[in-house]
């Protein structure tokens, strides 16, 4: 019975020791398919990558990172420490990855300017990540390396755009506006420019938090109008016109308002529009008026026989003696 029972023992144990084998088989396998994983990744990945020792040695890196600071694999290899040529920022960060992780976080990411050899300057953006060991000690660094240079020219180009905007909003004698109704929310302004808040006397930052203060200027008798004229154009999709005062007492001036409609995917209803101060043309097209008046009414009231006539020879006027003389009428 106990030879039997040994041999059970043996059995059993046999058996689980093939277990812990396979199992141990397997687990070096799926290693082993991680690792070559890693390296697929890590040699075809379309940024730069490096792994960098706690000391400051070069463990690898792939392709991609030294194209992008123009040094190959052997030279960091003959020099782990010095193989990156001096950059401004960039080779202080390489050298020493725990510095850009001073602030104690996992992982951090900065942009540097870096020199190539042949004098050309590139920026890159450079992410660090520490890795730590079962123990919680630094095992190794992570360095991933991008060209970020188209990125910074294009940022810089949008800058000069934005730039060139703001100076031409500011010299064009019209106000410019983006308002948007939307499909399921309040109206609102999206953009106003400096002119068209110093026609309305209103701050920008009030405008586009609430638009009630660029209506808030508008004349009390025109007020209705000019939400009819805007109810009119958005349930018809057309253009929009508007012609009112602002202000209120003697401190009246008159505004031209004139927007085009795009109507988004989403559903949301953009007028993109341009605001005048059309104060002097007013004032101007009514002393004209009273002119006029003024004209006909000294004509009419003289014994003189008065017409006048355009450069096309044809008669638009006669007073009432010219008319009383011949015997016509109008």
């Amino acid at each position: 019975a106990m030879v039997a029972a040994g041999a059970l023992v043996t059995v059993v144990w046999q058996r689980q020791r093939r277990r812990e084998v396979l199992r141990s088989i397997r687990q070096d396998e799926a290693l082993s398919e991680l690792g070559r994983n890693f390296r697929a990744t890590f040699e075809q990945a379309a940024v730069g990558m490096a792994l960098v020792s706690p000391s400051g040695e070069w463990l690898d890196v792939n392709d991609r990172f030294c194209d992008i600071v123009g040094v190959d694999r052997k030279e960091l290899a003959r020099d782990a420490k010095s193989g990156v040529p001096p950059a401004e920022g960039l080779a202080a960060a390489l050298r020493d990855p725990a510095a850009v992780l001073a602030a104690g976080r996992g992982s951090c990411t900065v942009e540097r300017r870096h020199l190539l050899r042949d004098g050309a300057l590139r920026w890159v953006a450079l992410t660090v990540s520490l890795a730590r060991d079962d123990a919680g000690m630094a095992a190794f660094y992570l360095l991933v390396l991008e060209d970020a240079t188209a990125r910074k020219a294009a940022d810089e180009e949008v800058k000069t755009l934005l730039r060139d905007r703001e100076s031409l909003l500011r010299s064009l004698p019209v106000g410019v506006y983006r308002y948007r109704m939307p499909a399921a929310a309040a109206d609102r302004f999206d953009f106003v420019s400096p002119v068209f808040c110093a026609q309305l006397g209103v701050a920008a930052e009030d405008v586009l938090r609430d638009p009630q203060a660029a209506f808030s200027v508008i004349h009390p008798e025109d007020l209705a109008d000019l939400f009819r004229a805007i109810r009119e154009a958005r349930e018809a999709r057309r253009p929009f016109h508007w012609v009112g005062r602002l202000g209120r007492g003697d401190d009246l001036r008159w505004l031209s308002i004139d927007a085009t409609p795009t109507e988004l995917p989403d559903g949301d209803l953009v007028w993109d529009g341009v605001q005048s101060d059309i104060s002097e043309r007013v004032r101007a097209d009514r002393a004209l008026r009273d002119s006029e008046q003024h004209f006909r009414t000294l004509a009419d009231s003289g014994v003189a026989l008065i017409w006048t006539s355009g450069t096309d020879k044809g008669c638009d006027y006669f007073n009432d003696t010219w008319l009383r003389f011949t015997g016509r009428t109008l």
